[in-house]
């Protein structure tokens, strides 16, 4: 008897597991394919934030009066709300305070300047690129406080200058050993 419990328990289990197989493959493939072009779509969306912001401060920089065009702003707005379904408020944010001053003057009536509009597209993306995972390997919801972007008023423009001229001064450093 107990080798017929032992074959009856065998074909049992070789039946249940093929039909767990069966059942949970697809669903888990189909869990994991989500995720993916949903990660896809958001790298996609910051892309195209990347590129359109560098487009504008291009042609702001050389003509501060300069009108985007209106099929910039299309493809703007087209990002936007792709930005707003795929990433948190918190990005929302983020990206809200640079888009405001995606205009003549940078929106500001001649009290900003370029370093304003590249520190605040350089936080957006920061936030943009923490959600996704791919800054500093932290994730949106261990990002620690002091690096969140609030949603007050952009940083002092001697403080952003002075960290752009940083910037461009390690760029014009060749690097040693390389």
């Amino acid at each position: 008897m107990s080798e017929l419990t032992a074959v009856v328990l065998s074909a049992g289990s070789a039946v249940i597991a093929t039909l767990l197989t069966l059942f949970l493959t697809p669903r888990l493939q189909h869990y994991f394919w989500k995720r993916q072009r949903r990660e896809e779509l958001r790298l996609a969306t910051i892309k195209e934030i990347n590129r359109l912001t560098s487009e504008f401060i291009t042609n702001h920089i050389a003509d501060p009066a300069f009108p985007p065009s209106q099929e910039f702003f299309q493809a703007l707005q087209a990002t936007s709300a792709d930005l707003r379904a795929l990433f948190s408020s918190r990005a929302w944010r983020a990206f809200k305070e640079m888009e405001i001053m995606i205009a003549p003057n940078l929106g500001g009536g001649g009290d900003r300047i370029p370093a304003d509009f590249i520190a605040a597209r350089d936080r957006a993306l920061r936030v943009l690129y923490q959600e996704v995972g791919l800054l500093r390997g932290l994730s949106p919801r261990r990002v620690p406080p002091q690096r969140q972007v609030a949603p007050s008023a952009p940083p002092p423009p001697a403080r952003v200058e002075a960290e752009v001229k940083q910037d461009q001064g390690s760029e014009e450093r060749p690097r040693e050993g390389g």
